[in-house]
């Protein structure tokens, strides 16, 4: 099976391909903005273009038996900077995206968010109500929309929060890996409405679940994708690193009010899944690439 990736050298999409390609043909779609991504391209057959670009996007996709589009503008803070950029990658270009596998009647996996929920006290399902708090969760809304509408071919997965260890772009601007850093590097992590709920999954976790879904003939749904188990508030978070490392506790102020616990029945239900980093492995796992220097601590999308 060849496998076609955009994004495919950001946070998860390094990871994802590495993993495939034990198995499948693997083609990396990217605009390569990064100077880390060139260690990680040696030997990986990569096409540079933006998918603004449809020609090449059309081209790229014809190559392929399936698609996997990561290609985006991940996160508040650099969707805030960048707006119009986050609107025309997110939402605009990702449509088209989905309309030309819908053509070709291609499978494809659009990554969205569990954050799409929002700030909600109930447990949230795949068909509970959307309540998208921020520009980022709004441009993924709006995709998944569309692709669940007009795609038949379409899979939209809901995402936990990543964290852990990547190969190529890991990211310390999210929890818990921003915590881990901070405790590291500061002695002193900052945190704001540590009751609020985050479901978590390590990226490899999360790579493993996204090729169940490659390797079969799902197709049109809208699934979470995560654990139960890992539901987890930021106290809960902060309490499993103060076991592994010490550190002093800020708290300080923020307008974010997302808070979800999601309920991740639907994907358990079809698929096996066997946890492979729990909450306490994650983090000795990001402490030893850290203290043996094998990460960016400066990487995010700031």
């Amino acid at each position: 099976m060849i496998v076609g990736i955009f994004g495919g050298l950001g946070y998860i999409g390094s990871r994802l391909v590495t993993k495939l390609e034990q198995n499948h043909t693997v083609l990396i779609a990217d605009k390569m903005m990064y100077e880390a991504d060139k260690k990680f391209l040696e030997g990986k057959t990569i096409y540079k273009f933006d998918i603004s670009e449809q020609k090449n996007v059309e081209s790229f996709i014809d190559k392929c038996d399936k698609i996997v589009n990561l290609s985006a503008y991940v996160g508040e803070n650099i969707c805030q900077k960048y707006p119009l950029e986050a609107n025309e990658t997110n939402h605009l270009n990702a449509i088209k995206i989905s309309d030309y596998c819908n053509n070709k009647k291609k499978q494809m996996i659009f990554l969205s968010t569990c954050s799409n929920y929002g700030s909600n006290s109930k447990i949230c399902h795949e068909d509970s109500n959307l309540n998208p708090l921020t520009l980022y969760s709004k441009t993924k809304v709006s995709t998944e929309t569309h692709v669940l509408k007009t795609n038949p071919f379409g899979i939209v997965l809901r995402m936990s929060t990543i964290f852990g260890v990547s190969d190529s772009r890991t990211r310390f601007d999210i929890i818990p890996n921003q915590f881990i850093k901070e405790a590291v590097t500061k002695k002193k992590i900052s945190v704001y409405k540590p009751e609020s709920i985050r479901p978590i999954i390590h990226v490899d976790d999360a790579v493993q679940i996204i090729i169940k879904f490659l390797e079969s003939d799902t197709n049109h749904s809208v699934y979470n994708v995560g654990f139960n188990s890992m539901n987890l508030t930021k106290n809960d978070m902060i309490y499993e690193l103060s076991k592994q490392i010490k550190f002093k506790e800020e708290k300080i102020q923020s307008n974010d009010d997302r808070s979800y616990n999601v309920d991740f029945s639907r994907l358990h239900s079809e698929f096996e899944i066997k946890q492979i980093y729990s909450l306490e492995k994650g983090i000795s796992q990001v402490l030893t690439a850290i203290n043996s220097k094998q990460v960016d601590l400066n990487c995010g999308n700031y």
